[in-house]
């Protein structure tokens, strides 16, 4: 909400930049999926070089999604990835599941094979305005990786119903 750990995004040894600027590196799209990539190494200076997070939407019969974060760490630090949302969070090792109005989203994380999910709940807001949006009953998946340094690939997938054959990066 008001830091880094309230947002949908990596936390890596505390709080990011919150004054620092992404630059779209990729942005395409195609009838069959769409892609972008974002250099967010700006945010995250102190604790990691060279931060990129990809996004792509593969499109037709069964559609997914796939999320990766690829990021060079300077230290030995834990990587936390983090997705709020209103869907119950049954977490499984490296799959979990998201539940709402009676539809099932698969996450899966591809790599590293260290990662595990779990669930949570977001940080106690400092402002009313962002209170009433924690009282919405708002969920946090998490991919965490501990012990991470030097080079780093977080990848993970999502489908309805099913784990997408997506390949380990």
């Amino acid at each position: 909400l008001e830091n880094t750990l309230g947002q949908n995004t990596l936390v890596i040894d505390g709080n990011q930049d919150l004054e620092a600027k992404a630059k779209v590196l990729v942005g395409a799209s195609s009838p069959e999926k769409g892609l972008a990539v974002v250099d967010m190494t700006d945010a995250y200076g102190k604790a990691a070089k060279d931060v990129h997070r990809g996004a792509l939407v593969v499109r037709g019969t069964k559609p997914y999604a796939v999320i990766q974060d690829d990021l060079v760490i300077k230290t030995t630090q834990t990587i936390t990835w983090s997705m709020h949302t209103m869907a119950e969070i049954t977490p499984n090792g490296t799959s979990a599941k998201l539940t709402l109005g009676g539809k099932t989203l698969v996450a899966t994380i591809v790599s590293p094979a260290s990662a595990t999910f779990s669930a949570g709940i977001p940080p106690e807001p400092a402002s009313e305005q962002s209170r009433d949006l924690v009282k919405a009953n708002i969920h946090v998946l998490k991919a965490s990786v501990d012990g991470a340094k030097g080079p780093q690939s977080l990848c993970i997938t999502f489908a309805l119903d099913e784990a997408p054959a997506h390949p380990a990066t």
